[in-house]
């Protein structure tokens, strides 16, 4: 089986799995994975995320 994604889905699916991430807080996230949240990047996805 196997399916084709587009840029943008591929990009929005990334997006919703980082805010799953996010919303563990920032002391949680830093405990599981020992640096701190990404979250200038996630901001800048979530704008294009947006925009499509």
């Amino acid at each position: 089986m196997s399916e084709e994604l587009t840029l943008v889905k591929l990009t929005k699916l990334f997006y919703r799995e980082l805010s799953k991430l996010k919303e563990m807080g920032p002391e949680e996230y830093r405990k599981r994975w020992s640096f701190d949240f990404p979250l200038e990047a996630y901001e800048r996805i979530g704008r294009v995320v947006q925009i499509r």
